[in-house]
This record gives C-alpha cells, structure tokens and sequence, in this order.
C-alpha cells in the first residue's frame, strides 16, 4: 500500500490528444506543483522545465478539468494495486488460520495438520501400485515422499483417536452435523475444512478389521445386493436327467422287446429363465428365477412306410424356481395333451382314438448331496383331466454327474427315475440312462451320449392300454 501512495506522487508527463507535450498541461502542472509539498520524483521521463516559454495560457475551467482527472486516474489505480496486496495476503495465510481453528479446537492436533498433508486410512492402499521412494532410516516421514503422495504405514498402526481425518463440506445451504456431538447443527458459510476424528470415520464408513477377519480360513458373510436379470443364463431347477417327459433336445433308437418293433423317440423342444432375481458378484448365490418350458415328444416308426409318425405328446409349461445353498425347489403349472399321426389312422382306420389331458399344478424339491450327486421328488396333481387321465402323480429319482475335467474331454454320467400315476393305480415306469457327457462352462448345458432302458406305460400317453420294455441309447441335449 506505501508503494501505491508512492507512485501517486509521482510526476507524471502530461500529454495531449495527439500525443505531444502540451503547453497548457506544462503551465497547470507547474503551478499545482508550487502549491503543494513536492514528493520524490521517480518518473523515468525527462523533467519539465519551469522557465519553458509558453505563447497560450489556458483558461480556469480547462485547468480545473485536468488536475481533477489526474487525481482520478491515480486512484482508481491506487485502489485496485490494494486490493489485489490484499488478495495475495488473504491467499498465502489460508493455512495458517486453517491451522488456527484446528489449534484452538483440538491444540494437540494442530502441529499434524500444519507439518504433514491430508490424509485418510485409505491412502496407503490407493498408493499400493505406485512406485514408492525409498523410505528414509529415520521414523519420520521425508518431504519428497509426502510430496508424492506415499505415507508411512507406521502411522497407521496408532490407535484410530490418535490422529484426524480433514474433510472438506462445500457449501451448498446445508449444515454441519457431527455423529457424537450435543451441539446444535450450524450452517456451513464456505468450502472450509472440518476435522472429524478418524475413530468416527472409520465407524461411520468401514467395517472393523481385526485379525480374526482378516486371516479366517472362512469366507466372511456379507449382506446380498439383488438385482433383476433377464434372460440369465443357465437354470436353478436343473432338467431330470432320466426323467422320460422332461423338456430338452432329444433322439433315442429303442427296441421294443414285447412288441419287437423299433421304435424312435423324438423330442424337440426347449426351457429357459425369463428373469431372475440374484446377486451377480457372488456365484451359486441364493436366487429366484420364472422358467418357460415348450416341447413336443413324437414317436416314429423307422421300419413303416416312410417312418410313419405314429403319435405325439405336447407338453408347455411355467414355473417358479428357488435355490438356496444345495436346496432347489420348483412350482408351477404345466399342460400335456396326447395326439395320434395322420399316416397312423389312415393305416389303422379301427383304431379308438382317445383325448388325453392333463392340466396339473406341480411341485418338486431336489437336494445335491456333494457335487456330483442329487436327489429330487415332486408331486402333480390335475385340475383338469380327460381321456383316462386320473389327478395324482408323483416323481423322484437319483443322479450322478460329475464335472469333467476339461471343458472337452467330458466325463460319465448315470440316473435312475421313477414315475407313478394313479392313471394305472400308481404303477408306474422306471427309466435308467447312463454313459458319457459334456457340459458347457457358462451355460450350463449338457450334452450326453449313452444308453437307456425304460419298463413301464407307454411313452406316448395316447396309447393308454400299452406296456413297453425298451432298450436302447441315444443322445441328449439337458437345458
């Protein structure tokens, strides 16, 4: 500010509009200057010499004009040169009254706050893959590694109330709240800095990290975030891998050997999730899935003129899947309907022709005993039945299915199923498969070649009146 009062005295070279020396602002200088104290002249511009000749004197008005824009002039300049000393001053003592307010609430802390930079518990970690300086011998912390950014563990090891966290609340008309204090909320009035201690900080954010959590040979719990997926990938209520009216991709050759024909049973058909509600992060995790499952089991005979579609069996369904740890429960509705071959009528025009139907609510609950092997049961009763069809029906059989190896090489398998219906006073099929098969690694699909034998009704619900012994092998496609 002396410096601006300064240069305010200081001469300075009046000009005109055309930028000369003026004669008239010469002759009003001199005279305003015999009039007043004389302060040091540090103008680089020549001195103006008072016995210069003059031909014009100016007029009062035009001088009064001239000295009261020069006084103006300087301060407007003298004014701004203070406000900006007085920004700069403001700007370089920001941390020393920072440092201030830490010493007057909490005076133990204020020298950690003034001789090392901000910083969180969380630090050291955030730096963990940056190239470290090499630490000095002494336990004190360099300046060139506070610079960069990388902090003494050491310090870390303190107990938490030893030190503070500084947070910065900008302000946005909200107010300043601590976690443990009595005291009124007050308003923040700026960005400024609050110092909470790290003690309340870490138990308002962080979970305790003591050794036992850290070193346990046991995952630790941690609370499930689900979400909704649509269309996720694989099922949590796996396909019964010998269940004969199971929804999958199917060709299996048998050999009737009471009939002693030949027989192909087709399957073409399909299941899928529709949506599912789950934790992504963590795999296995408890879930709910809707599934939506269509297929049609068609009989042909290969010996008969050309293989002559004897009869097919339509199956739709929707059910609703949970899985929880090795437990796997499925509900729902399912309809299956019966339907003889065009070719098969018009070589058998005496043949009864029956309507079967079955419009059932099922439920069904598997448990994998380790995880190669599963047992499951389920239950099926009709509310609406015809064509013979009678309510009751039950289902359970045993599994093994061990992953292979290599995503290529495979790996056996073997499943028993039994199926009784009241239709034939609950003596039911017994269906047994076994042999090799491959599973993919994301969607869960299995394919599998093997053998089979089935003893029991007919597989095609239309012929009512037939029992079957059939054997043979085949290949199948499990969703």
């Amino acid at each position: 500010m002396a410096q601006a009062f300064q240069w305010f005295g200081k001469s300075a070279k009046p000009v005109n509009n055309q930028g000369r020396t003026s004669p008239e602002l010469l002759t009003a200088a001199a005279d305003a200057s015999s009039c007043r104290p004389r302060l040091p002249d540090c103008s680089v511009s020549k001195p103006i010499n008072p016995t210069a000749s003059l031909s014009v004197q100016p007029s009062a008005g035009r001088l009064r004009v001239a000295q009261r824009s020069s006084i103006f002039a300087k301060l407007f300049v003298a004014a701004l040169v203070c406000t900006a000393q007085t920004l700069a001053a403001h700007a370089d003592n920001s941390n020393v009254m920072t440092s201030a307010r830490v010493s007057a609430s909490d005076p133990a802390d204020a020298s950690s706050v003034v001789t090392r930079p901000v910083k969180t518990w969380l630090d050291p970690l955030r730096q963990s893959r940056s190239k470290k300086p090499e630490t000095p011998k002494s336990g004190t912390q360099s300046g060139d590694a506070a610079t960069a950014g990388d902090f003494d563990l050491s310090d870390y090891s303190q107990a938490p109330d030893a030190k503070s966290s500084v947070v910065s609340m900008p302000a946005q008309g909200r107010l300043r709240t601590t976690g443990h204090s009595q005291e009124p909320p007050e308003p923040i009035s700026g960005e400024e800095q609050i110092i909470i201690p790290e003690s309340q900080t870490e138990q308002a954010f962080y979970p305790a990290m003591t050794p036992d959590s850290v070193f346990s040979q046991h995952p630790q719990t941690h609370e499930q975030h689900l979400c909704w997926q649509l269309l996720p990938n694989g099922l949590l209520y796996k396909t019964y891998v010998a269940g004969e009216k199971e929804t999958r991709m199917q060709l299996v050759s048998y050999y009737d050997t009471k009939s002693k024909r030949k027989i192909w049973e087709a399957v073409l058909g399909g299941r899928t999730g529709l949506i599912r509600l789950s934790d992504p992060s963590i795999s296995n995790s408890d879930a709910f899935q809707l599934d939506l499952e269509g297929a049609v089991f068609a009989r042909v005979l290969p010996d008969e003129e050309s293989a002559m579609l004897e009869g097919s069996d339509y199956r739709v369904g929707l059910y609703g899947t949970w899985k929880i740890d090795r437990l796997s429960y499925r509900a729902g509705y399912y309809h299956i309907s019966s339907h003889v071959g065009d070719e098969y009528l018009i070589a058998n025009p005496l043949f009864n022709r029956i309507n079967y139907v079955r419009d059932s609510l099922l439920a069904g609950m598997a448990y994998e005993l380790n995880d190669v092997s599963r047992i499951y049961g389920e239950i099926g009763y009709a509310l609406g039945i015809e064509g013979g069809a009678k309510p009751l029906e039950f289902q359970f059989g045993a599994e093994y299915t061990p992953l292979p190896t290599t995503q290529f090489t495979g790996a056996p398998f073997a499943a028993v199923n039994t199926h009784l219906r009241e239709d034939f006073d609950f003596n039911g099929g017994v269906n047994v498969v076994a042999g090799w098969g491959w599973q993919g690694e994301h969607s869960k699909r299995r394919l599998r070649l093997g053998l089979n034998y089935y003893n029991g009704p007919s597989l095609q619900y239309e012929f009512f009146d037939r029992w079957e012994n059939l054997v043979g092998g085949g290949i199948w496609l499990d969703y």
